[in-house]
């Protein structure tokens, strides 16, 4: 079988699929899916086709020989779910994690901004870690597994991931919060949202790099945001009220989530050539 160049774990899942739909011309690319098959194949114009792979993640057997089989130079770690995030999150990265050390593949691992806690923003790369709800807890291990399986790693942290066209899942949440009486949207919940398209680039350039780029780095838009104020920026670029939704306040509910997850950004803004849109500029009514 063929060596590829980077596998992209979940392939079907919407970070996977604009990574696969911008991978470069001339890199070999396999996928893997598990749940749902892609839609339809990513253009191939001037690029080779993506191989896919039907791969529970979580089963470490089977993640070992299929990357023996694939042997590939980059995994980028894009697989998710919080339906059962024990195997899901944990078992799944830390099968990818032990099999890229036994083929000895530069792991691009996707994490996220809720491994801090949201009380002592801005976070830097090297912050000590302080999640505060399940799907935090559960990336901050995983987080641990992959820097001790391979300290080599590259650990990205992302924020909300959002597309324009078609609209992503959140934000037609949010244009439909505008028009279903009793959803809310919290006023102080801070994020740094960025396009799925700018990740997908700068998962690729780290994937594909000659430079050093171990341990973490922060791939989130250059504008902190509200919950509240990005539906208001979501529904005026649809051509919606944005008075019509319902503002709330995090800190008032039972459940305790991180409040302003705004994260500094100075190692890719530095090392990397992808610039990360502004969310103001990504939703223009």
């Amino acid at each position: 079988m063929t060596d590829v160049a980077v596998l992209v774990t979940g392939g079907a899942g919407f970070l996977g699929t604009a990574v696969l739909a911008d991978r470069p011309s001339g890199v070999s690319t396999a996928a893997t899916w598990r749940h749902a098959p892609p839609l339809a194949p990513a253009s191939t114009t001037g690029r080779e086709p993506v191989r896919w792979a039907r791969l529970d993640l979580d089963d470490s057997d089977a993640t070992q020989r299929a990357l023996g089989e694939l042997r590939p130079t980059a995994v980028i770690h894009t697989a998710f779910g919080m339906g059962a995030p024990g195997r899901d999150i944990d078992a799944a990265t830390a099968s990818v994690a032990d099999a890229c050390a036994e083929v000895e593949a530069r792991l691009i691992h996707v994490s996220s901004d809720l491994v801090f806690g949201g009380d002592r923003a801005p976070y830097a790369e090297h912050d000590p870690l302080a999640p505060v709800d399940t799907q935090g807890h559960h990336k901050a291990r995983t987080e641990q597994v992959v820097a001790d399986a391979l300290p080599g790693a590259t650990i990205v942290r992302t924020s909300l991931l959002l597309s324009d066209a078609p609209l992503d899942p959140r934000s037609a949440w949010m244009l439909d919060a505008a028009r279903i009486p009793g959803r809310t949207l919290f006023t102080d919940e801070i994020r740094c949202p960025s396009h799925v398209d700018d990740v997908a680039a700068g998962l690729w350039e780290l994937a594909l790099s000659e430079h050093e780029v171990v341990g973490p780095w922060h791939l989130v838009g250059p504008e902190a945001i509200s919950r509240y104020d990005l539906g208001r920026l979501v529904v005026g670029a649809s051509g919606g009220d944005p008075e019509r939704l319902v503002p709330a306040r995090s800190a008032d509910q039972a459940t305790r989530r991180p409040l302003d997850l705004t994260l500094s950004a100075e190692r890719a803004r530095e090392g990397l050539r992808v610039r990360m849109r502004p969310v103001s500029t990504i939703f223009e009514a």
